[in-house]
């Protein structure tokens, strides 16, 4: 077997495992992070 159908296999594997795996949404999340990224960047008070 050359490397071409080698190579065309497993691109078949990929999309059959693509298809049968369902879309995520990570919107939730990323917006915890964007939150807590503002936390992390305000700046609090200064006592000199």
């Amino acid at each position: 077997m050359g490397r071409g159908a080698i190579n065309a296999h497993l691109q078949a594997i990929k999309d059959q495992i693509l298809a049968e795996v369902p879309e995520v949404d990570v919107s939730e999340v990323m917006e915890q992070v964007e939150e807590l990224l503002d936390l992390s960047i305000t700046a609090g008070e200064f006592v000199i």
